[in-house]
């Protein structure tokens, strides 16, 4: 699942995807304004493609580890982080680390031979740092035509807590994918 499955019932909001395991990024608008009119930021970095302004969804995280989605509609705010965002922006934050350390798994099986594997390692309190790290591995075959599409995600938070209201955070975000595209039916077919 990504973010662009996550943000489909925000009215306002049209999303979908060439495949309900979502590896094969997605299509949004809002208010009629396609992804590349739309200023997109991951913990408050942005990611909109400096080529074509247009956000490719497989590429950031997985929605375990995802905090909170803001859907801003309409032209943004002059601060915004990210040029051409004439119909508005999308910001998400990761989840902050836990105070308690502990492992998170989970494992996926379905159809079309799906399979996914997630793990997020908490380190909990190690003095005034707290940091994650998680894994995902995340394979299925094209439901349509030959192909398999595979993602592998590596993402990791810390935060360092200087004082009650002042602290520092720190994210890292890597993705490796091998997608098929879905081939278009001939009239013919």
């Amino acid at each position: 699942v990504t973010f662009v499955q996550m943000i489909d019932s925000i009215p306002g909001v049209n999303a979908s995807t060439d495949d309900f395991t979502g590896l094969n990024d997605g299509n949004y608008s809002v208010r009629g304004f396609t992804s590349d009119e739309i200023g997109t930021t991951v913990n408050g970095a942005p990611v909109n493609d400096s080529g074509n302004y247009k956000v490719y969804s497989t590429e950031y995280g997985d929605t375990e580890n995802m905090g909170d989605i803001t859907v801003l509609q309409g032209y943004p705010d002059v601060d915004t982080p990210v040029a051409g965002a004439a119909g508005g922006s999308i910001a998400w934050v990761t989840i902050d680390p836990s105070h308690t350390a502990g492992l998170d798994v989970s494992q996926t099986f379905g159809s079309n031979d799906y399979r996914r594997t997630f793990l997020r390692l908490n380190t909990g309190d190690t003095g005034p740092v707290r940091s994650w790290v998680s894994y995902s591995n995340n394979t299925a075959d094209s439901w349509r035509g030959p192909g398999e599409m595979t993602v592998t995600k590596i993402d990791a938070k810390s935060l360092w807590t200087i004082d009650d209201n002042d602290s520092i955070s720190a994210s890292f975000q890597y993705n490796r994918q091998f997608k098929n595209s879905y081939r278009s039916l001939t009239k013919a077919q």
